[in-house]
C-alpha cells in the first residue's frame, strides 16, 4: 500500500508543483481598430508565469509600427479550457494615441 502511495503522491506532487515560463504572442490584431490580441497555451498540469513585461513590450512594438504611441492591455486575461488537458489564456490590448 505504501509503494503504491508513493508511485501516485510523489510525481502529483512533483507536477502540479512545476512552473512554466511562457510567453504571450501575438495572434490577431486589427490596425484600423488599434487592437491586439495575445495568448499562449500550456499543460494545466502546470503552473504557468507568464512574462507580462515582455508581452507589453511585444504589443507595444507592434502599436508603435501601427503609428500608435502605447498599448493597454484591456484585463488581467481570460483562460479557457482547450482539450486534453491543455488551457489557453488570452490578453486583449488596445492600441493608444
Amino acid at each position: 500500500m505504501k509503494n503504491i502511495i508513493k508511485t501516485l503522491v510523489i510525481p502529483t506532487l512533483i507536477f502540479t508543483s512545476c512552473t512554466v515560463k511562457k510567453d504571450l504572442y501575438i495572434i490577431d490584431g486589427s490596425k484600423s481598430d488599434g487592437t491586439l490580441t495575445l495568448a499562449t497555451e500550456y499543460d494545466a498540469a502546470f503552473r504557468v508565469k507568464i512574462d507580462m513585461q515582455k508581452a507589453k513590450q511585444n504589443a507595444s512594438e507592434k502599436c508603435k509600427a501601427w503609428g500608435y504611441k502605447e498599448a493597454d492591455f484591456f484585463d488581467t486575461g481570460v483562460t479557457q479550457a482547450i482539450g486534453a488537458g491543455r488551457r489557453r489564456i488570452i490578453y486583449k490590448v488596445q492600441c493608444l494615441d
